[in-house]
């Protein structure tokens, strides 16, 4: 199933906020963007099966079903879903490259990062919550990548184990407490649960 959540008007006007915001500032949610996205959540809350979502300046598609966020769902369909790291990635990385995400997320810039350079993606991600999110998506833009559960920490970090703080928006998710979200301490049967950098 594939579905078109975004008119055309809205992502031409959202690439012009995009580029005047700059690469390193997250999107803020305008009233019309809380219309749109609780428009999504019943949206993907009556979805009888899994749905096909495409990104509209990227060869990139996601997996939604219900229980996603409807807010990421929304920006991944607007053209505004990490598209700073997007960009980046389609700049930077060339075909070759060997690369290394720290945080996964939903998969989506492992992926074009696999298209780039033409070889799987190493992905570190602590949320294990995500795995398989980011497992599908990667299959589904025709990419492979190798999946470690741990996080990323300093080289002079004490301890094989941390705390992530998990968050409802994934995006969010930290080993940072800002007093809300689940606690989740990433352990998975022969991976570390922390790599040094």
């Amino acid at each position: 199933m594939h579905d078109k959540l975004v008119d055309g008007w809205r992502v031409e006007q959202r690439q012009q906020i995009a580029s005047r915001r700059g690469l390193n500032v997250w999107p803020q949610d305008e009233p019309e963007d809380l219309l749109q996205i609780e428009r999504i959540a019943q949206w993907i809350d009556a979805l009888p099966q899994p749905a096909l979502i495409e990104h509209p300046l990227h060869p990139l598609k996601m997996w939604v079903a219900p229980g996603f966020s409807p807010r990421m769902a929304y920006y991944f369909a607007l053209g505004d879903y990490e598209e700073a790291d997007l960009e980046l990635i389609e700049k930077l990385i060339k075909r070759g490259d060997r690369v290394l995400e720290c945080g996964g997320g939903a998969g989506i810039t492992g992926s074009l990062a696999a298209m780039c350079s033409r070889n799987p993606v190493t992905v570190v991600e602590p949320n294990q919550l995500m795995h398989a999110v980011i497992e599908r998506n990667v299959q589904l833009n025709d990419q492979r990548c190798e999946l470690i559960a741990a996080a990323v920490v300093a080289n002079d970090y004490v301890g094989d184990e941390l705390t992530l703080h998990v968050q409802a928006e994934y995006w969010w998710s930290s080993v940072l407490d800002k007093g809300q979200g689940s606690r989740c301490r990433p352990r998975s049967s022969g991976s570390p649960t922390c790599l040094s950098m």
